[in-house]
């Protein structure tokens, strides 16, 4: 099986690995024997609480010991559509899917903008066939936006808990970054968010920066940063791919290196300054009068102050 296919497969499967706690509102005791018989079929371990009156979706919302909510659109005692706005309400993340006899175009939209998942038709059979197909889908989209919250959420402790500076974008423009990149260049956050990343690369590094973006460069490269009031510092930045919100972008981390660029100056021109004595010594070792040394001390004096004799 290709790996694509195998990875979807898995998505959808692995939820319902654990027995599937499922929440049937229907007032019409043959209707609910319907779904329950199509759902057995597919998940002989699912747990079906049946609901049946406003006061028993009240007690089961409190408790809140389901993954799934199956519901008639209409009864006499409640709005399906207010039922719905009541589940998402509390529980955003659980899938909620009408299982209806009769439903108009208004209601259906209605519902849709309520946050609704899926429907499916109790009639004819083939149509309450798609029941359980319906049920492992949401479930599984369910699962993996869970998924991908959770991995943004660790994304975000993690970046958070960093002096480096980190930004997500797309081509450039900036989805998301942390409070590090944001005071590194003199913003507010939400003044970051939107941004295209060339914005913070001063007029020299620009080029590098698009040239990088374009290519996926995986490799640490410095650029000049610049920063909201107009000064500019030098930073060690680093991207990867990475997934986010159901597509591929990328993710750069940027490093304030310019004390440490500084310190790599004074290191050589200690190196400079230290080999000039060396030659300096070995030279006046081996001068025999004042008018052999004068040329020697002139010459690496000048060296190590970068000018020339003439």
């Amino acid at each position: 099986m290709p790996a694509a296919l195998q990875e979807a497969v898995n998505t959808l499967l692995l939820p319902l690995e654990q027995p599937l706690r499922l929440l049937l509102i229907d007032d019409n005791a043959d209707d609910r024997a319907l779904a329950a018989r199509e759902l057995c079929r597919e998940f002989p371990n699912v747990q079906i609480q049946e609901v049946t009156s406003q006061a028993e979706l009240t007690a089961a919302l409190d408790a809140g010991d389901f993954d799934l909510v199956i519901s008639d659109l209409n009864a006499p005692e409640w709005s399906g559509v207010r039922n719905l706005r009541a589940i998402k309400a509390r529980y955003l993340d659980r899938p909620v899917i009408i299982f209806t006899g009769t439903a108009t175009q208004e209601d259906l939209m209605e519902a849709l903008g309520a946050g609704l998942d899926d429907y499916v038709l109790k009639s004819p059979p083939r149509e309450r066939a798609r029941l359980p197909n319906a049920v492992r889908t949401a479930i599984g989209r369910a699962w993996q936006r869970r998924a991908l919250h959770e991995s943004e959420e660790r994304f975000r402790r993690l970046s958070e808990a960093t002096v480096e500076g980190v930004a997500i974008h797309d081509q450039g423009v900036i989805l998301d970054a942390n409070q590090a990149l944001a005071r590194m260049f003199g913003y507010d956050l939400s003044e970051v968010i939107g941004k295209n990343a060339l914005e913070f690369a001063a007029p020299e590094s620009r080029d590098l920066v698009i040239k990088n973006i374009l290519a996926g460069y995986e490799q640490p490269y410095e650029a000049v940063g610049l920063r909201k009031d107009g000064t500019t510092f030098v930073g060690e930045l680093i991207g990867r791919p990475i997934p986010y919100e159901g597509r591929m972008v990328r993710v750069t981390a940027i490093r304030d290196i310019t004390e440490r660029k500084h310190a790599e100056g004074e290191s050589r021109q200690r190196l400079v300054e230290l080999e000039a004595v060396n030659r300096i010594s070995t030279a006046l070792r081996v001068a025999q009068t004042l008018d052999e040394m004068l040329p020697i001390l002139l010459d690496e004096t000048l060296a190590v102050l970068g000018t020339d004799a003439g």
